[in-house]
């Protein structure tokens, strides 16, 4: 399923990001980002889930008329099956 990024998912999207492989910052770091980032409009930011756990986040920014994917991950065992354009087209569509 996929749905808009909301503020329940906060603590479930920073430890989702904190155990993808690659991903360095402190869950400070993670929650001052996710914050800052979570002033956009909801529908900008998706979540998919998997048996109510996050397997991917995909963050948009837009500014005028402008806009772009600021970060999309996906759980490695969810990669290479569509989600992730399935989360970019809902955000898109949004």
């Amino acid at each position: 399923m996929i749905r808009p990024l909301s503020d329940d998912d906060y603590a479930k999207t920073i430890h989702f990001w904190a155990s993808m492989v690659g991903y360095s910052m402190t869950r400070d770091e993670y929650q001052t980002s996710l914050s800052a980032l979570m002033r956009q409009p909801p529908e900008r930011h998706q979540v998919a889930l998997c048996e109510d756990e996050i397997v991917g986040t995909l963050i948009c920014i837009a500014d005028n008329h402008a806009g772009w994917v600021r970060q999309l991950v996906v759980a490695p065992e969810y990669q290479d099956q569509g989600l992730e354009h399935a989360l970019h087209e809902a955000c898109v569509i949004s």
